[in-house]
Order: structure tokens, then sequence, then C-alpha cells
């Protein structure tokens, strides 16, 4: 079936339950277009794959750190509970919450570990480049979790970038149309699914994804299944040098119009970014 449409994308949804409560949509590849920062349009095509229904809780993290790294837990949760209210007149961290103040390194960790539990194979090698810096490689034969691509979170998000409008991005989301500075995070699964049976796709925390940033990768010829540019690029970065990853979705602070102007935005790998949080995906 094919529709004339900006955004197109030929899709089934069937849900799969790993582990304990992770529950994976399997959406069905297709095409769609996608506009950056600048204005560059895109069209790519990707391939089937399998995508979280609901993000990575507070839960879940406590849950890998307590096997990984225990002395780590609430120091953790203080700096959550600091950037959610630095009067700690919110005295908990709900375990429903997404994860968030999380490394995109942690994130690969998280990955590998979660597959490790489920007897499956980590899709990430991880080979230390400095004291603090890692090259991470893709083995798109393993099969287990890991973050889904820029395009793939595109797709999942049921959002073309080419054609949205603020109603897309206040549509079953904590976005709002007007800055709220009394914003707090919510649980996770209390906005109704969107069109693929995804929860808080958008303006809960930002998602990471796999790929580098890259201002002018949209004006590539990396169309099929693109998993990202060689390398990185931001014209505004603080830091030109360190390595940054893609971010989608917007947080609990987010505004529509912002989303329909500036839809990527970036982390860097080694910081504890503050309302970035991740699901994941599986090939």
């Amino acid at each position: 079936m094919k529709k004339q449409l900006s955004f197109i994308i030929l899709f089934f949804i069937t849900l799969f339950i790993f582990a304990d409560d992770l529950e994976f949509v399997s959406i069905n590849g297709g095409s769609i277009q996608r506009k950056d920062n600048f204005g560059n349009v895109q069209t790519v095509k990707v391939d089937s794959f399998k995508i979280s229904n609901s993000l990575i809780t507070v839960k879940d993290w406590r849950t890998f750190l307590n096997e990984v790294y225990p002395d780590t837990i609430n120091d953790w949760q203080q700096r959550m509970l600091y950037l959610v209210d630095s009067d700690y007149s919110i005295t908990k961290v709900s375990e429903k919450w997404p994860a968030f103040i999380l490394t995109w390194y942690q994130v690969i960790e998280y990955c590998n570990w979660q597959s490790r539990k489920d007897g499956l194979i980590p899709v990430y090698k991880v080979k230390m480049k400095d004291v603090s810096l890692f090259d991470i490689y893709w083995d798109i034969k393993a099969n287990g979790y890991r973050l889904p691509t820029e395009a793939e979170w595109e797709v999942a998000s049921g959002i073309s970038t080419k054609t949205a409008t603020e109603k897309d991005y206040l549509v079953n989301s904590w976005v709002t149309q007007r800055i709220d500075i009394q914003a707090k995070p919510h649980n996770i699964k209390l906005k109704p699914a969107n069109k693929y049976a995804l929860y808080d796709v958008i303006g809960i925390v930002g998602q990471y994804c796999w790929d580098y940033y890259s201002d002018n990768y949209y004006l590539s010829n990396d169309v099929i299944n693109p998993k990202g540019p060689s390398t990185f690029f931001a014209s505004k970065s603080e830091n030109p040098n360190k390595e940054i990853r893609v971010v989608r979705g917007g947080s609990w602070v987010s505004i529509a119009s912002d989303l329909v102007k500036y839809p990527r935005r970036y982390g860097y790998v080694d910081t504890n970014n503050g309302m970035i949080g991740f699901r994941l995906a599986k090939n």
C-alpha cells in the first residue's frame, strides 16, 4: 500500500515481551522525509526493527547500578532530585520516572548488561582509547539490545519533521505551548500511546540515539538504513572536540514551537546530561 504523503511508513505492530516487563513493538520499515534544524530535507529508508514501547525507568536503572556500580546510586538519585527541584521540595524519586542524568557511555553499558542478563549476545564492543573515552563498535550480527538509530527513532515517533506542526508534538506528550517553570518529570505511561503503541516518545525526557550528531548530516547521501555520520560536528558546541551523539524527543520543559524548529539535539557521551533518558531497540 502506498500513500502519497511526505511521511510514508509501511508498518505493522507486534508486541514481544523480553526480560521482566520489557515489551517491544515490531515495526516494519519504510521511508520517511525528515528535516533538520537548518531546514535541510532528506528522505531515508529503514528496515524492520523492534523498539521498546516504554522508556527505561528509574527502577530499571537502579537495578543496573545496584549490580554494577552500587556506590553511585545515592549520588545519582540526589542529582535527579536537585535537577527537578533545587529546593528539594520533592524528597523522593519515583521508580516510574524515566531514568535521566545518564551518560551515553553508561547507556551503552546498560544495553550490554541487559543483553547478558537475558541470554543474548551484546551488540556493542567497547575499546578504551583514553582515560575516560571509548571507541564503541556495533556488531550488527548480535541479537542483544541497543539504542535505536535516529532514523528508527523518527519512524517510531510517528512524526515527520518535514511537515510537523506544534499540534503533532502536543498530542500524547507533556510538551506545552509556553514555558512552564513549574514543570516536573512524570511517571511513564500516563499519556496514551502513539499510533505504533509506544509511550512517551515526545516530551518526557530526551532520548539518546546511536548516531553521532552532525549539523549537516541531512545533506548526505546516506539514506538506506542510516546509522549516522562517521564523525561529529556542531557549530554551536561549547566543546567542538568533544564527542556528541543525537538526542531526540524533547523533555518535560520543552515547548512545541522549539521542537518544530529544532527537532535535533545532542549530548556529550561522557557527561551526565540532565533531562535525557533512553529506550531500547533490537534487530
